[in-house]
Order: structure tokens, then C-alpha cells, then sequence
């Protein structure tokens, strides 16, 4: 949300021509951080992740200082998430908190500092709101407090004062390296699984349109990030057209390295599942790290829909931020999306499949034999012959009826 209003700024003072550049030259910077997830000072915070390490880096210096400290310990004895908090007044650079006047002295510090500024100003701004934040003596008064954080900033001495206190503390450690990546809150947590979409549309589909029906798509289309929607899925993978040869998917994937990208994989039952990547499959060494990713991992999910299930919509289980295992491809391993037991695994001569509860998503084995459709129901032996899905243990396999792969155009 930090970036239109970064533009809306600069666009006051300069020509459109002129803004863009500026932009375009942050956003350079920012693309060529070797490790923003433990950057000392990140150029632009992209993605809900980096604003969650971000949050928790606002608490660990607000808690370490007298006045702030106070003021912070206050608000969590009458009930507030203050991880939530800090993320709502950093989210936007605090555009929504400070006067224009203010905030053009803001911008003007970022465009030389970083994303430092907006923790200094944010750490200021509450430091000198502090002794009427202590003296609320409940929720409802600190709430009304914390809405008028920013006002009163408009006079020359007031945006001294403002702008000493942002800049006359000592920060001792600015670094994301000793900060976890476990979700602070769910305010900036990604969408769990009991989320409800509020759209009912899908994407235009062009010929081939491949084997996925109009109800899943409108079912996952949903869950596809806002700016993801602006592109349409094309089918530019599947076997019984473009052959068995892992070498093959990956100089398709080449052909458009930016992309995201759909998967399906449906049993001769007739269920189907898959997952969702903001980055299209490409031979790695190991798992694909998230910083090589133009787009955020946290909007990738995994989905299914069974077979007899007609009257139940699909199911969607998002990253669950446990770890940062997204997809690891090769010709020697196949295809392996999620990890700490992979939510999906594709066998390198694209006939198999398999699943197991992963812990990227928080799903469970996303196919099992019919007639064990309810978790829990499981065996250690393997299941007999009636089905073409094999269960041992947590883990299911099965003989791909067929495999897609459609990348956003």
C-alpha cells in the first residue's frame, strides 16, 4: 500500500515521466537485495512477509525504549494486538496517519534512507503520544488516541520536533536475521483455509482449455492475488501433447520465467488436484528460496476437488509460513511442491503422482481411495486393487489420468 502513495507524492512535485523513474530506480534497488528476508535496511518492503519481520523489528525497538515501551505494554494490558497495530500504521508508510505537509518530509527521508524512515517516524510518532496513551484507561479511549497518532503535525516547529525524534534515537539493530518468520497476527497472516471468497467470477480461458471445469476454476480463481487477475491462464503443458521429457516443461517454463502458474493432476477417479506458484516450474538446486521469486510465496496455494464431491465446493489450503519450501524441480526428482513431506510430488516420467500432509500448506493427503474420503482414515497397508489410489500410512499414489500445467498470461 507504501507505493501508490509514494507516487501520489511525487507526482505533486515532479513530472510523470520524472516519478516513474524515481520509482523505477527504487524498485531496481529493491529487486537486487541479495537477502532481503535478513536485509539490515530493506530498499521497499514487498510483500505481507517482509511487513510481518518488519512489525516485529517496530516492537523489539519500541519495547526497548522507556516512553515507548510504556506506551506499548499499556496497550497490551487492555487488550490490543500490538504486532497488528504496528502493522496497520507501517503498511501505507503512514499516509494515513500524517498530514501531507509531514508526510512529504517523509518521503524526502525514505527516498534517501530506506524503509528505516518509516520505523523511525512510527517509533516517533508514538513516543510523543506516549504519556496520553498511558493515561487511557480503556480500550475504547486508546483507540480513539491511536486514531489521532498523526495529528497536529502541520506547523514548521511541529515537524521539527517530529522529525528530532525520529531521528535522535539510537537504534541498535535494524536487521530481519534475528527476527522469525511465524505470522505476528492474523492481520497480516495469509488467507487460512475457513476463508470465504467474496468474488464469483473466472479467468477467460482460451483453446486448448484443458480438463479443469468451470466450477473449480471459479472456486480457485479467487484465492489468486488482485494484481494476478489481470492475466489469463494458458495450457502450455501437458504430456499427452508435448511428451514425458521433464527437459521439455522446463524450456516451456523458460519461455516465460516471470510467470505464475496453475497444475493439475487428475486420478481415473476423477478427482483433481494441484497448486497454485507465483513462479512457473524451472529446473533448482534444492528448493526454490522465496528471494528468487518475483512475487510473493505466500500467495501460492494447493486445492482439490474429489471425485463424488459434486454438491461440496473445492477445497484450499494457502502457505502457512512454516517454512519456505515451495517447489523443488528436476529431471532427477521429478516435481515436488511443498515441503516437509510434499503436498504434491510428480514422478520424473509423468505417469505418478503422489501426496502427504505438508506443512507448507497445512494440508492433508489431498487424495485417498474412496470410501476414506474423511481424515484419519488410514491404513499402513497399502490399499487393494478396487482403486487406482494406493494409501500406505499418510502417503497416497496414483496413476495420473492427466497432467496440466497453465501459465498466467
Amino acid at each position: 500500500p507504501f507505493l501508490p502513495n509514494l507516487m501520489g507524492t511525487l507526482l505533486a512535485f515532479f513530472t510523470e515521466a520524472e516519478t516513474m523513474t524515481i520509482v523505477m530506480c527504487i524498485l531496481k534497488q529493491a529487486e537486487k537485495e541479495k537477502d532481503p528476508e535478513n536485509a539490515f535496511n530493506l530498499r521497499m518492503v514487498w510483500n505481507s512477509a517482509q511487513l510481518n519481520k518488519q512489525a516485529k523489528a517496530f516492537l523489539r525497538e519500541g519495547k526497548g525504549k522507556p516512553l515507548t515501551g510504556q506506551a506499548l505494554r499499556h496497550l497490551e494490558k487492555l487488550g490490543f494486538d500490538v504486532h497488528a497495530l504496528a502493522v496497520e500504521l507501517l503498511q501505507d508508510g503512514l499516509a494515513s496517519r500524517l498530514p501531507f505537509r509531514a508526510f512529504c518530509r517523509l518521503v524526502g527521508s525514505f527516498l534517501r534512507e530506506g524503509s528505516e524512515v518509516l520505523l523511525r517516524y512510527g517509533l516517533a510518532l508514538l513516543k510523543l503520544r506516549s504519556e496520553k496513551i498511558v493515561a487511557c484507561t480503556t480500550k475504547e479511549e486508546a483507540k480513539k488516541e491511536l486514531d489521532t497518532l498523526g495529528q497536529g503535525f502541520t506547523t514548521f516547529s511541529s515537524l521539527e520536533s517530529l522529525t528530532k525524534a525520529a531521528f535522535s534515537r539510537i537504534i541498535e539493530d535494524f536487521t530481519m536475521t534475528r527476527l522469525n518468520s511465524e505470522w505476528g497476527s492474523q492481520y497480516v497472516a495469509p488467507k487460512t483455509s475457513d476463508y470465504q471468497r467474496h468474488m464469483f467470477c473466472r479467468p477467460r480461458l482460451f483453446a486448448p482449455r484443458g480438463h479443469c471445469t468451470d466450477e473449480v476454476w471459479e472456486e480457485i480463481w479467487g484465492w489468486v492475488p488482485r494484481a494476478c487477475r489481470i492475466f489469463d491462464p494458458h495450457l502450455v503443458y501437458t504430456p499427452s501433447t508435448h511428451g514425458t521429457s521433464m527437459r521439455t516443461l522446463f524450456e516451456i517454463g523458460k519461455k516465460s520465467p516471470d510467470a505464475p502458474m496453475f497444475f493439475f493432476c487428475y486420478s481415473k477417479e476423477g478427482d483433481v488436484i494441484g497448486g497454485y506458484s507465483p513462479g512457473i516450474w524451472s529446473r533448482t538446486n534444492g528448493y526454490m528460496k522465496p528471494s528468487q521469486l518475483r512475487r510473493p510465496a505466500e500467495d501460492s496455494f494447493v486445492f482439490r476437488k474429489l471425485a463424488g464431491e459434486a454438491g461440496n465446493s473445492t477445497e484450499v489450503w494457502p502457505w502457512s509460513g512454516k517454512n519456505e519450501m515451495l517447489f523443488n524441480a528436476s529431471e532427477l526428482h521429478g516435481l515436488i511442491f511443498g515441503g516437509q513431506s510434499a503436498a504434491i510430488s510428480i514422478g520424473k516420467d509423468m505417469t505418478r503422482c503422489t501426496t502427504s500432509p505438508s506443512a507448507t500448506f497445512n494440508s492433508p493427503t489431498l487424495v485417498v481411495p474412496q470410501g476414506l474420503e474423511h481424515e484419519g482414515q488410514v491404513d499402513d497397508e497399502p490399499t487393494k486393487e478396487t482403486s487406482s489410489i494406493q494409501l500406505v500410512g499418510e502417503m497416497a499414489d496414483f496413476e495420473m489420468w492427466a497432467f496440466e500445467v497453465f501459465a498466467l498470461l
